[in-house]
């Protein structure tokens, strides 16, 4: 695979098949829709199926494919936020307008999210992020943490990095419930360690925050003493974070960026970038 670092070595055709290798190993040039084998090329590069006859391109519901950009366009994007670029010197540096790069940012945030062992539940049918704030959505005005069913994050901490995953049956209502000890950061609740893991996370509506605040602990937790915490603070200063969806994003960008090396973040993103939207690849 082509080294990302070196941009201005790279022609269109290099760069174009380093994404197809990455497309490879996630069912490319099988058809994105039925899956069959039998595909036949047709012009600019885009392929048709021998089966149910969906024609479909390199980045066809893929992640990369919610951005209308060529392979050489999303390396730039990928090295910028790779490297920890702002949006706005993203913006500067390629010569793409702002809202291209915060689209992209966003991509490559749900591309990561995407990495996380059971990530599904954040999806809709049609792929797009899901916000499962039940109050929030009602138009209650928060706090009817009751029935909420934000997903529930686990964390664990060592030496050798962070290991994050989803729940896979908590939800945040389940965890306000329990006798947990509970800390808030931001717009975050997250707990003294629960069955091998550090913590368990979740994001919380102002309101609920509200009424859950008599039963914040000021007193450290394990999870205060790591350096999660810390990073993932600077990511959040870095970058402001308006929605209850987006900090999830934010945690599991950060868990992404512990223990990797820019090199090895840029590659593993072009990896994550070609691997199919949950859930789209069922939408007929």
């Amino acid at each position: 695979m082509c080294d990302t670092a070196r941009l201005a070595d790279l022609t269109p055709e290099v760069v174009r098949e380093a994404f197809e290798e990455a497309c490879a190993r996630h069912g490319w040039p099988n058809c994105p829709r039925c899956a069959e084998e039998r595909t036949y090329p047709l012009k600019e590069g885009r392929r048709r199926c021998s089966s149910c006859g969906y024609t479909f391109g390199l980045f066809t519901r893929r992640w990369a494919g919610k951005l209308s950009a060529a392979p050489g366009r999303w390396l730039e994007f990928l090295r910028a936020f790779a490297e920890g670029e702002s949006v706005s010197s993203a913006s500067s540096k390629t010569d793409a307008a702002y809202n291209t790069v915060l689209k992209a940012y966003n991509v490559m945030r749900q591309a990561i999210l995407c990495l996380l062992e059971g990530h599904e539940s954040f999806f809709s049918p049609e792929g797009d992020l899901l916000v499962a704030c039940t109050a929030q959505d009602s138009g209650r005005g928060g706090g009817g943490c009751d029935d909420c069913l934000m997903p529930v994050l686990t964390l664990r901490e060592d030496g050798r990095g962070v290991d994050m995953t989803v729940h896979p049956a908590l939800r945040s209502r389940d965890v306000v419930s329990m006798p947990l000890a509970k800390k808030a950061w931001r717009q975050i609740i997250y707990t003294e360690p629960f069955k091998g893991s550090d913590s368990l996370l979740f994001s919380c509506c102002k309101q609920a925050f509200e009424n859950l605040r008599s039963v914040f602990l000021d007193d450290s937790l394990p999870l205060d003493r790591g350096s999660f915490l810390y990073s993932t603070e600077r990511l959040f200063s870095q970058t402001p974070c308006y929605s209850l969806e987006k900090y999830y994003l934010f945690l599991a960008e950060s868990a992404f960026r512990h223990d990797r090396s820019p090199g090895r973040i840029k590659m593993d993103l072009l990896d994550a970038l070609c691997r199919p939207v949950p859930n789209l690849a069922h939408v007929r």
